[in-house]
């Protein structure tokens, strides 16, 4: 439904890219140790990364929320 591609993951996050015309086209969420989610968005354009917005100690029920407030999608 977002378009989203290129996932990437490691132990404890979850990196991918989707598109937008406009604002961040990235996102990173990583888990932490308190068991809370830190939320990256960024804009990539070539060689060059724009951070747009961090969301630190976020809970699983508010991910999608972010996500749709952020991108629109």
């Amino acid at each position: 439904m977002t378009g989203a591609k290129y996932f990437t993951g490691s132990e404890n996050s979850l990196a991918f890219a989707f598109p937008t015309r406009s604002g961040a086209n990235r996102c990173v969420i990583t888990l932490t140790p308190m068991d809370v989610y830190t939320v990256s968005f960024s804009r990539v354009h070539g060689t060059t990364v724009t951070p747009v917005k961090v969301y630190e100690d976020v809970y699983g029920d508010m991910l999608q929320d972010i996500f749709t407030r952020e991108t629109g999608l």
